[in-house]
């Protein structure tokens, strides 16, 4: 086996283009023109664990595999596809990055729980419709807290991510949302929750 069309980049959730394709050859080097050898792609390195989708088994015709609507969904630099099927030897392919695709969103990163002794940074992120940090972007949205947290306001984004710490006195879960004050006109609807839990003894309190 050897990938004779294979990817140098593309674009996460879009198809591969120009098409996959892998020959199947004998040991002298001849393209076995006559076998019905399935060949089956998967994903060998996965630098951003994406998943590949679309056909990922196909038949040759005259010893070469197409695979022509292949897919993965997540950006990463140092993918690597590997070519197997039942009598051949595999072949790996050479390394190509997955790039994110236009930004849609502005989403809130899922932030640690922390206590009331310290500020808990919370980011946001610029997005392609998969999840994917979109590198490039800047621009600034605002995130609201509730409960008694403060620090929430204007968030600052460049190179497609902003932080912010957000501070509580009081042992509660925190609700975590965007405003597009900055007339982004990006999907701001992702929300997350934070708690802040009792901090570290200091003193010994003699009650009434």
């Amino acid at each position: 086996l050897a990938f004779t069309t294979q990817p140098s980049s593309a674009t996460a959730g879009i198809a591969i283009a120009p098409a996959v394709e892998v020959t199947l050859y004998d040991a002298f080097g001849n393209t076995c023109t006559g076998t019905a050898d399935t060949v089956t792609l998967a994903i060998d390195s996965n630098p951003g664990g994406g998943t590949l989708s679309g056909t990922t088994t196909a038949n040759p015709s005259n010893g070469v595999a197409t695979f022509a609507d292949l897919s993965i969904n997540k950006s990463g630099t140092g993918y690597t596809l590997e070519a197997t099927s039942a009598t051949a030897v595999a072949h790996t392919s050479a390394l190509f990055d997955i790039s994110a695709g236009s930004v849609s969103q502005l989403a809130i990163i899922d932030p640690t729980d922390g206590t009331v002794d310290a500020a808990v940074t919370v980011t946001v992120q610029a997005q392609d419709s998969l999840g994917n940090r979109v590198p490039g972007w800047a621009g600034s949205v605002t995130l609201v807290s509730d409960g008694s947290a403060t620090g929430a306001g204007v968030v600052t984004l460049t190179d497609g991510e902003g932080t912010i710490d957000i501070s509580d006195t009081v042992p509660e879960t925190v609700d975590l949302w965007l405003d597009d004050t900055h007339s982004t006109g990006l999907d701001t609807t992702s929300t997350q929750d934070v708690s802040f839990a009792v901090g570290a003894p200091e003193r010994f309190v003699i009650l009434d």
